[in-house]
């Protein structure tokens, strides 16, 4: 199994958080910068700025096991709107909510071969993306792909 094809399988989870489902862009079809119209958006990002797709290959019983390390970051609305963090809580907390939910029902990522979500952290804040800054979450998941 592919990196592009765990990515590509994360970006398909729909994760809709207080009736607003946001748009997925897999490693692939990131853009240096999201306006507003854009959002909210989710950035699948394999290695980057936050996070390295780090493999970890480890072999055991004679089954090759590659542990990897993402970061699906959610832009939910520009900063600089009047807005504070407290203002964003009502709507980061219930993505956080909506995404943990998704992840349960998606934990075997993908069956054959198996991917399984095993670790997922959230840290809600300001994310700087490109030119611009955002309010959003940083879900850093952990993947462990067995054969």
């Amino acid at each position: 199994m592919s990196l592009a094809t765990i990515c590509d399988a994360l970006a398909a989870i729909s994760v809709t958080a207080n009736g607003v489902t946001p748009t997925a862009y897999s490693y692939d079809e990131l853009k240096n910068s999201y306006d507003k119209a854009d959002l909210p958006a989710r950035l699948i990002m394999p290695f980057g700025d936050r996070a390295e797709g780090a493999l970890n290959a480890i072999t055991i019983a004679g089954n090759a096991q590659a542990v990897w390390t993402l970061t699906d970051l959610l832009l939910w609305d520009t900063i600089g709107q009047g807005r504070g963090l407290p203002d964003m809580y009502p709507a980061l907390v219930a993505y956080i909510d909506a995404y943990t939910a998704a992840v349960k029902s998606h934990f075997r990522l993908i069956k054959t071969p198996a991917a399984t979500i095993e670790n997922v952290r959230f840290s809600p804040g300001s994310w700087t993306f490109g030119d611009k800054t955002y309010w959003g979450v940083e879900c850093r998941l952990t993947i462990r792909e067995i054969g």
